[in-house]
């Protein structure tokens, strides 16, 4: 691959971490909850002493030795990248949150306003990672790695992944902090509604021309 049209890439995909970041803090300040991939390191930010982006990364890697126990030698080494392209995307949700930090919505009209928002922001945001043909982060990477050895079917594990991290977020909250904290219907809504919409944004996005690759939860 020439040297440009890798740089390229990688801009590309740079560009769609923040826009996915800015989207999902969006929908975290709409105050109905956050995305399902980012509801367990959110309800730790209340728990401990760490920002969300920071939980973030630390969970994200989490996943990545998920894929290197779940891939062992077929693991490929590239992926390592996803270590530096996580630690970036937490400290994009950090200045996000920070950008957002004085929006605090009152009416719950604004509130399912900004929460829609946040969902197409979020969309668009993973339809570019998508379009850059670059790499994937760990919580798809993951999902990926168990698909390929249980011969499941991508979309299927997706949900359950998604699923059990809620149920686990559920869990640390009704422990940690006495009640259901920082999960809503804004993470039902955002569960159903982000994946139509990046794949709106995915074929909008087809006259670019770095290729796409091959979607595996089609």
């Amino acid at each position: 691959m020439p040297r440009n049209d890798t740089i390229r890439r990688y801009a590309f995909f740079s560009t769609g971490l923040f826009v996915s970041a800015f989207g999902i803090s969006l929908i975290t300040k709409a105050g109905l909850g956050t995305s399902p991939i980012s509801s367990v390191p959110y309800v730790l930010s209340f728990i401990y002493p760490l920002t969300f982006g920071q939980f973030t990364f630390v969970i994200n890697m989490i996943m990545v030795g998920g894929q290197i126990l779940i891939l062992k030698k077929e693991f490929r080494k590239i992926q390592l990248l996803q270590i530096p392209v996580t630690l970036l995307f937490g400290i994009f949700i950090d200045a996000t949150m920070g950008l957002l930090g004085s929006v605090h919505p009152s009416h719950y009209p604004v509130k399912i306003i900004l929460l829609l928002l946040g969902s197409v922001v979020l969309g668009a945001g993973i339809a570019v990672q998508v379009r850059a043909n670059a790499l994937i982060l760990p919580g798809e990477g993951l999902v990926k790695a168990i698909a390929s050895v249980t011969g499941k079917k991508f979309g299927m594990v997706k949900t359950l992944f998604d699923s059990s991290l809620v149920c686990a977020a559920i869990a640390l909250s009704l422990i940690h902090l006495s009640g259901i904290t920082g999960l809503r219907e804004g993470t039902v809504i955002s569960a159903l509604t982000v994946g139509s919409i990046s794949h709106f944004f995915i074929r909008r996005l087809s006259n670019f021309d770095i290729p796409v690759r091959e979607a595996e939860n089609g």
